[in-house]
């Protein structure tokens, strides 16, 4: 095996040495202190940057998700400053990095070692349809033969200004409220499948969460 894929010859150092592991936040700092603290784990010796690069798709996942949530802090404060232009593209950049990481369930490194990972990523395997669909490239421009023209034309809505985007209220308002919903809804993107009507979401404040948990029990499977 390549040498450069071998921990032993990478300087990697636990980012938070005295914490116990289940209290470490956020996700993608416990998943770099797991692998420290597992890396005599064989996977290591032979396919280290494999690992490595996963983890820092969590990162990515993290980074994108701030990102988001300081844009809707801010809406929801009124700040006249600000607008929710910038939110689109931090979801696209969102998607693709969980792209990615649904591909490193796939690659044979990982399924040489969990063998299925599907049963632990259902919310990432979800969310990969707006990535096949409009983040990595869009029907409209690469048809699938699945993808008549009506959804073309309603995937490359997805995930833009223009459409594919609700309301899904946090908490019941009052029938009279007609405000800005930022900080009492959650934006909700929406993409149609093109197969049976069947129509996907993508919450990046809610569905935050499960997916970082996903990817952490991937690595957790992945280091033994």
């Amino acid at each position: 095996m390549d040498p450069v894929n071998d921990v032993r010859n990478w300087r990697v150092e636990d980012p938070a040495p005295a914490e116990p592991l289940d209290e470490i936040t956020p996700l993608s700092r416990r998943a770099a202190s797991l692998l420290c603290r597992r890396r005599d784990a064989g996977v290591l010796r032979t396919h280290f940057w494999a690992v490595y690069g996963a983890i820092d798709m969590m990162r990515g996942l993290e980074y994108h998700h701030e990102r988001f949530m300081s844009v809707v802090h801010a809406l929801a404060s009124g700040d006249p400053a600000q607008d929710d232009e910038s939110l689109r593209h931090d979801a696209v950049a969102y998607i693709n990095r969980v792209g990615q990481f649904y591909h490193f369930t796939k690659s044979k490194t990982v399924r040489n070692l969990v063998h299925d990972c599907d049963p632990l990523i259902p919310k990432i395997i979800h969310l990969t349809k707006f990535r096949d669909k409009h983040t990595a490239h869009r029907s409209i421009d690469k048809p699938y033969g699945e993808d008549s023209e009506h959804q073309q034309f309603v995937h490359a809505m997805s995930l833009t200004i223009r459409g594919g985007g609700l309301w899904k209220p946090k908490a019941p308002l009052p029938p009279t409220f007609t405000g800005p919903f930022w900080g009492r809804a959650y934006l909700v993107y929406q993409l149609n499948s093109g197969r049976g009507a069947q129509v996907f979401e993508f919450s990046p404040e809610e569905d935050h969460a499960p997916v970082m948990n996903e990817a952490l029990a991937v690595i957790e499977r992945v280091l033994g």
